[in-house]
């Protein structure tokens, strides 16, 4: 199901820098979203990008939040629609993790803190965050795509006062399918990619017309035999996790909504079905929604470059 609720104040900053010159993002020709480089939303885009150009001089940004509870693929669709997009994937577990491998200091320190059997703090993470995006506004990044934060209330609060945020797609899935997805995750402990091995078919019911078909997105052949499982994806584990998840980012949630720039979306199917979908939704509301030329898009400006970068 999808809900959207005042689309306008984003509609400006879905311009993908990717396609600032040629018209399309570049793929090679067996790549799955060569395809969707030829969208119809991606030229529409083209054409917003122009106008705002000609009459600001400087292009809207794509600042994006994905989130959704472990299992829903946010991950990989936030990696694959960033690229479609020209923008970073930002990751805060990645942000930990390189800085773990680079920082000694850093690594001490969360090893403390994981023996004590602590989070990370929200200032740890918020300091990651602000590092990455004054390296981005340095390197000229037009926006970003965040995977899976904030994941609490103060984290939004503290995240508005370092950037602004244009849209949050907020995926979700029955619990049955998150389960089986959990399940089936692999990552290869040599070169750190993830996979999904987990044929997902739910049947139809009364609350769904359709069954809900996922095929597995397994490994190559160099990477088959180097597969680990993580061991918090246990089913009873998962199912924790979950209800975790669902109270603590309700507050989240209803945050962004109240600031009109929520999208709830329930997968259904597989990425080659629900990318597409995306697609076509947001550049149908688009065309509906799309404010007059002398209107200003208040939340995705073209001045609404992020706060940190001033003091780059």
């Amino acid at each position: 199901m999808l809900s959207f609720r005042r689309l306008q104040p984003y509609c400006r900053a879905l311009i993908p820098r990717s396609i600032e010159q040629n018209g399309v993002a570049s793929f090679s020709t067996n790549h799955p979203l060569r395809a969707m480089s030829n969208h119809s939303l991606v030229g529409h885009l083209k054409d917003l990008r122009k106008k705002q150009v000609e009459s600001s001089g400087r292009p809207a940004r794509t600042n994006w939040v994905f989130l959704g509870p472990n299992g829903v693929g946010k991950g990989t669709y936030a990696k694959r629609v960033a690229k479609l997009m020209g923008v970073p994937h930002i990751s805060t577990g990645d942000l930990v993790r390189e800085k773990i491998k680079t920082n000694a200091e850093f690594s001490a320190q969360v090893k403390e803190i994981t023996h004590a059997g602590k989070l990370i703090s929200d200032e740890m993470i918020m300091s990651l965050l602000i590092q990455r995006f004054k390296r981005g506004a340095a390197l000229g990044e037009q926006g970003f795509i965040l995977d899976g934060f904030p994941r609490t209330l103060p984290q939004a609060v503290a995240l508005a006062k370092v950037t602004d945020v244009h849209l949050v797609v907020n995926m979700d899935a029955c619990d049955e399918v998150l389960v089986q997805k959990c399940a089936g995750r692999r990552t290869c402990s040599e070169c750190g990619k993830g996979y999904n091995v987990a044929d997902v078919f739910v049947s139809a019911g009364p609350d769904r017309a359709e069954p809900i078909v996922m095929p597995p997105m397994p490994p190559p052949k160099k990477c088959s035999h180097k597969m680990v499982t993580r061991p918090d994806d246990a089913e009873a584990i998962v199912k924790r996790r979950l209800d975790s998840f669902r109270i603590q980012c309700e507050p989240v949630q209803e945050y962004y909504r109240a600031a009109g720039v929520l999208m709830d979306y329930e997968i259904h199917g597989g990425f080659e079905v629900t990318l597409p979908e995306i697609l076509d939704t947001l550049h149908e509301a688009m065309v509906q929604m799309e404010p007059a030329d002398d209107e200003e898009c208040p939340l995705a400006s073209h001045n609404s470059v992020p706060k940190v970068a001033a003091s780059v």
